[in-house]
């Protein structure tokens, strides 16, 4: 990983240690990546590359390496997809993220369907790159804490502001 020595802004502060690596690539039978998601490395390439897919292992104390908006969408793309609602989907294709610190804050992460947080909660990792509200001690590791009120719908994820 490099660390970004430009300052970076996150939910409108500034962030100079914020860890932003280009050595991460979606591996080839991952499910689509979309900004957001909670990711896992599941190998390195030939070249180097860190090979990764939406988190899969529930409740673990995990790296905290979330998938960043494009900041280029891809050539051709005529759909007008809002750009935090563009999924990495090519095996081998370049997966922007960034590796958290404790202290720092997104306000980009997934919170997983049905979920409902409030500020103070804290939250864990599910098995398909989101976050799910923390009930009790056999849930698992504590990842983040929910900076604001967020209700998930049903039928899909919502994004939350968190602080790690």
């Amino acid at each position: 990983m490099t660390t970004d020595r430009r300052s970076k802004t996150v939910a409108g502060r500034q962030y100079p240690s914020v860890v932003k690596s280009d050595r991460y690539v979606l591996a080839d039978d991952a499910d689509p990546v979309y900004p957001g998601m909670l990711l896992e490395v599941t190998g390195v390439t030939d070249q180097g590359y860190f090979e990764v897919q939406p988190n899969s292992r529930a409740g673990e104390n995990v790296p905290l390496i979330f998938a960043e908006v494009r900041a280029h969408p891809p050539r051709g793309d005529q759909t007008r997809t809002y750009r935090k609602n563009q999924p990495y989907e090519e095996p081998g294709e370049m997966v922007e993220a960034v590796h958290f610190r404790p202290g720092d804050t997104t306000d980009n992460a997934f919170l997983a369907a049905e979920e409902v947080a409030a500020p103070g909660e804290a939250l864990v990792a599910d098995n398909a790159g989101g976050l799910t509200v923390h009930v009790d001690e056999e849930e698992g590791a504590k990842l983040c804490e929910a900076q604001e009120d967020v209700e998930a719908p049903a039928d899909d994820e919502a994004r939350i502001e968190v602080i790690f």
